[in-house]
C-alpha cells in the first residue's frame, strides 16, 4: 500500500475490503479513513528493520526500502488524506 501511495496510486478500496474479510473474517465495509486509522494504530509498533528483512526481496529498486519507516508511511497518509 506504501508503494501505491508513493507513486500516487489510489487504493482499490473493494480489493483491500475483500483481503480483510478474507483474513479476518470481518464483514465490516471499511473506508479509506478506517484503513489508513488501522495502518497508523499498526506504525505505532512497526520493527522498521524486519519489515525491511521481509520484503527486501520483493523489491527491485532497493533505494524504495528507504520508504519503509514510521515517518514515511504517515507522510505519505497525510498527504493523501489531504487530496481526498
Amino acid at each position: 500500500l506504501i508503494y501505491f501511495l508513493n507513486k500516487n496510486i489510489i487504493p482499490d478500496i473493494e480489493l483491500l475490503n475483500n483481503a480483510i474479510h478474507q483474513t479476518e473474517k470481518n464483514d465490516k465495509v471499511f473506508t479509506v479513513k478506517d484503513i489508513f486509522s488501522k495502518i497508523k494504530e499498526k506504525t505505532e509498533v512497526l520493527n522498521e528493520k524486519k519489515i525491511t528483512a521481509d520484503v527486501k526481496s520483493f523489491i527491485l529498486k532497493q533505494d524504495e526500502l528507504k520508504l519503509l519507516n514510521k515517518k514515511n508511511i504517515l507522510l505519505f497518509i497525510k498527504q493523501y488524506e489531504n487530496g481526498l
